[in-house]
């Protein structure tokens, strides 16, 4: 069996330092196993994605699929939330290891007030070793490892708000492509005014709004006149995104 993060240090330590490391593995070292894998695999994760998105995005804008923006999409919400549940891992490790540096002082003191008070001049050597093994319990193990823990999880939270930011664009890109590649739909005009810049047409679905933005240079169109025209839903509203000319 593989040996975790802090077992492995459990040989170089004695005493009561070793007894609080025990501890420490028990309470929480599969959380920071845990974390540390899911820490390497979600980072990664996340910069693939990243450098999907950007090619995606910047290479292939005009010309990416709505099944190719819908896929990134995808990964990207998962990634985002596997992140998140991940980070419970980490605070659990955080908490374990900020209550063992503060049982690390209490105890530190305890052996130093031990070794004033012992008479025996090998007594105080062997409670000296012990004082020296909570030192680098606490200097060399715990506080470097919290600090590395704090800042993996900043990193990947830094990164799941870059994703999020990223599956809006993927969003707006998928909701263009599917304007694009959607089937196109004829819908009758039931009015539209030139002043307002909107109006509605009438459709199988139902009604949908007509900004002006589609019409581009086309002349403002009449009641009950019939467009060809690519529709999407957002927000529970539909919306003429596109006319379709020519066959």
């Amino acid at each position: 069996m593989k040996m975790g993060i802090w077992q492995r240090l459990l040989s170089s330590l004695t005493g009561t330092a070793n007894r609080l490391l025990s501890n420490l593995v028990g309470r929480a070292g599969a959380q920071r196993d845990r974390w540390a894998a899911e820490y390497r695999e979600l980072s990664q994760q996340a910069d693939s994605i990243h450098r999907q998105i950007d090619l995606q995005i910047q290479s292939h804008n005009e010309t990416i699929s709505y099944s190719s923006a819908w896929q990134l999409h995808r990964d990207s919400v998962r990634i985002a939330d596997s992140a998140h549940a991940a980070f419970r891992n980490a605070h659990a490790a955080l908490d374990a290891l900020s209550e063992t540096i503060v049982e690390t002082a209490k105890q530190r003191k305890s052996l130093e007030n031990r070794k004033r008070a012992s008479a025996s001049a090998l007594e105080r050597r062997s409670l000296q070793s012990e004082i020296d093994d909570m030192h680098r319990l606490r200097d060399e193990i715990l506080i470097p490892d919290k600090d590395r823990v704090k800042a993996q999880k900043n990193r990947l939270l830094a990164d799941v708000r870059r994703l999020n930011q990223r599956t809006a664009e993927l969003r707006d890109l998928r909701q263009s492509r599917l304007a694009i590649e959607a089937p196109p739909t004829l819908a009758t005009v039931k009015w539209y005014n030139p002043e307002k810049g909107y109006g509605f047409v009438t459709t199988p679905m139902g009604d949908a709004y007509l900004p002006a933005r589609v019409l581009g240079s086309i002349s403002p169109p009449l009641p009950g006149a019939v467009l060809r025209c690519r529709l999407v839903t957002q927000g529970g509203r539909m919306r003429v995104e596109a006319l379709v000319t020519g066959n």
